[in-house]
């Protein structure tokens, strides 16, 4: 019996046909990352009493009260630590240049420019603020007697005192809360504010020096106190990249939760892979939340996704490597993502584009296990 040729050519058309189809209705994904940061998971670290004992002495920076503390209530004294600290480096540097122009200063006029330009950091007047509330300053005489040259009011609504200049106006002692400390604190600085007030220079000048000479000690505490609570948070930070992916193809594309963070070091060629989940962004609210089951992204779709390690920094093996080539930014970091590609009879993985190891401006991540993502279209 023969067999008519044309029907091998007529079934090869169609399965050749079939792939084609397959093919070109893909869908084709783009893996590009956005953003570079660590996220705080929901759990504690231990305060030594050391470390509040520190900060407590200082009176600048936050303090942790000893024992048991939420990671993401840790994480933002640190960061207020940290620019506090930045702000005292500042201040050791620039205030001898802002007490040798007051000194210089012969006019009325000049002295009160050098002045603002002191009162006006926020640093340096919360320092003499809790200086003269703690009582670690106080004047050795009473202000001179004499005409107002500088506007000083009262607040008249809280605690601390408005100091008005030529071009704006400062204030000083008002971030204490009302109360007993409050009060206090309002009695010690007042002699000081009448001695600006009158331009009483020599007491100035004391106050000035006193503070020259603290400032730098307050660095030291501040830097101590910043590494301390900054070892904490980071054992028990994870990694996250951000990534906005979208789908140019035809057919829809589905993200599954499971993910993977491989970080390379640049000049040893040194790969730390970690686990890591998959979180999806809603636009306009804050945060994550992680996917329990595949994503759809539809043809033209786009989402944006947070990769988070499963383990924090203390869990994993080389934790300290990693968290080294984050801050020196020595390293480079790539996701790969789950995808079920329809149009195709397979899955795969895909690796991102590679994205700078280190702080980028990424939206700080804090506990993305708030809510749970399921399987939505995008």
């Amino acid at each position: 019996m023969e067999v008519d040729p044309s029907i091998f050519i007529g079934l090869g058309t169609f399965v050749a046909g079939g792939v084609a189809n397959a093919w070109w209705s893909r869908a084709r994904p783009l893996i590009h990352p956005v953003g570079c940061s660590t996220s705080t998971p929901p759990r504690t670290v231990d305060v030594p009493e050391s470390l509040e004992s520190l900060a407590r002495e200082s009176g600048l920076v936050p303090v942790l009260r000893a024992g048991s503390t939420k990671l993401a209530i840790a994480s933002r004294a640190y960061g207020l630590a940290s620019e506090v600290l930045g702000q005292l480096e500042s201040a050791v540097d620039e205030l001898p240049g802002m007490i040798s122009a007051f000194k210089s200063a012969v006019s009325d006029q000049d002295q009160v420019a050098a002045l603002e330009a002191v009162l006006t950091s926020a640093i340096m007047s919360r320092a003499l603020a809790d200086a003269f509330g703690r009582q670690r300053l106080t004047l050795r005489r009473d202000p001179i007697a004499g005409p107002q040259k500088v506007e000083t009011v009262k607040s008249p609504d809280g605690p601390g005192f408005t100091i008005y200049f030529r071009d704006g106006y400062t204030t000083i002692g008002d971030e204490y809360s009302k109360g007993s400390v409050a009060n206090a604190t309002d009695r010690r600085i007042e002699p000081f504010v009448r001695a600006i007030s009158v331009l009483d220079r020599e007491l100035i000048l004391e106050v000035l020096d006193w503070l020259r000479n603290d400032l730098p000690k307050q660095k030291v505490n501040c830097a101590k106190v910043t590494k301390s609570i900054g070892d904490l948070v980071q054992e028990k930070e994870q990694w996250t990249l951000v990534l906005d992916v979208a789908n140019f193809g035809v057919a829809p594309l589905l993200i599954w939760p499971n993910a993977e963070l491989e970080v390379t070091h640049r000049s040893t060629g040194a790969r730390f892979p970690m686990d890591a989940r998959v979180a999806l962004e809603t636009p306009g609210k804050p945060g994550a939340r992680d996917l329990v089951g595949p994503q759809v992204l539809t043809s033209g779709g786009k989402v944006r996704l947070w990769a988070i390690s499963n383990k924090a920094q203390d869990e994993l093996a080389d934790g300290k490597s990693i968290r080294t080539s984050f801050e020196l930014g020595t390293g480079t970091v790539r996701c790969r993502l789950r995808l079920t590609r329809r149009g195709l009879l397979w899955r795969r993985w895909k690796w991102s584009e590679k994205f700078g190891f280190r702080s980028t401006d990424a939206p700080p991540q804090d506990d993305s296990r708030a809510g749970a993502a399921g399987a939505g279209d995008a």
